[in-house]
């Protein structure tokens, strides 16, 4: 990857020899782009047109030039994983895997960090349903101990509703890193997804205090119908990310965001039949949702493993 940082004022901090740049080995390290380098009035061409490319509003004063034998802004290049060791006549930078990530431009960088604020607010409301038993009915350990049996169903739909939060902050994650433009629709496609997130605590909430009890199937029912909007969110969201032009990096993201989208169709399938199911059975719908979202988890960590 090619990848060029900009020009530094470090010329007073370095020694005079390393201040004139030889044109040959600066041609050989830029990663094979190789050319002359003209003067300040030259046309745009080999390497000034590779920096140009990187940083269009750079002033042709500050690109490397036969003319300038001692410039006053000495150019820095980070030369990512192809630097020659040992050569003191070239000024270099070697970024790390980090650095070069923050140096890239991401068109939804601040799209991914406003979900992740979302998410990361969603969860830390899930743990509000969890109530400490009231002391005045607390006499005994024996008290204690029943108090806690009957916050099981508050824990249950507390661990469902996390585990659902975070894989899909997971899944969220490793879509955005498929792809490197953005369009309105995409954007409101995110916000459709993430509306599915925010609204969990509310059938959370049903689900605990109302799980183990005759009653139970509303609670269960809005639960798995949740889970089918989010499954609707995904959908909207890989098709415009899809269509009408894909916003991927790659042809290969390409492939895997349309066999992900395969995949959220069958869940959608699940989803809906749970929804219905849980009229008659709620507390075996429940449980069904949750192993289902114990296997997302499982299926994750082998294909990231993978």
């Amino acid at each position: 990857m090619r990848l060029f940082c900009e020009y530094c004022r470090i010329s007073t901090l370095l020694p005079k020899q390393h201040a004139v740049l030889s044109d040959k080995m600066i041609a050989h390290d830029l990663l094979g782009c190789t050319g002359p380098l003209e003067d300040h009035q030259g046309q745009a061409g080999g390497i000034r047109r590779h920096l140009q490319a990187f940083f269009p509003g750079l002033a042709s004063s500050f690109l490397c030039s036969q003319a300038a034998s001692t410039p006053t802004h000495l150019p820095c290049f980070a030369i990512a994983n192809r630097w020659a060791e040992g050569r003191n006549n070239v000024i270099g930078i070697r970024y790390t895997n980090k650095e070069l990530m923050m140096t890239e431009s991401n068109v939804n960088s601040r799209l991914e960090a406003f979900c992740d604020g979302v998410f990361a607010i969603a969860l830390t409301l899930l743990v509000i349903e969890i109530k400490i038993p009231a002391s005045e009915t607390i006499n005994t350990t024996n008290d204690i101990w029943l108090a806690l049996q009957h916050l099981l169903p508050s824990v249950f739909a507390f661990l469902l509703s996390f585990l659902i939060i975070f894989i899909t902050w997971v899944n969220h994650r490793g879509t955005l890193k498929l792809i490197n433009k953005s369009s309105p629709a995409f954007i409101y496609a995110n916000g459709f997804l993430l509306l599915t997130i925010v609204v969990l605590p509310f059938p959370t909430a049903l689900l605990s205090e109302h799980l183990f009890t005759d009653h139970a199937a509303p609670a269960v029912v809005l639960y798995a119908a949740i889970t089918g909007l989010q499954a609707i969110g995904w959908i909207l969201l890989g098709h415009t990310a899809l269509k009408p032009n894909p916003l991927t990096i790659n042809e290969k993201a390409t492939l895997i965001l349309r066999a992900s989208q395969r995949i959220v169709y069958f869940a959608l399938a699940i989803y809906t039949l749970l929804a219905i199911m849980a009229f008659w059975f709620p507390q075996v719908v429940a449980f069904l949702l949750g192993l289902i979202w114990f296997g997302w988890l499982i299926y994750g960590i082998r294909m990231k493993g993978e």
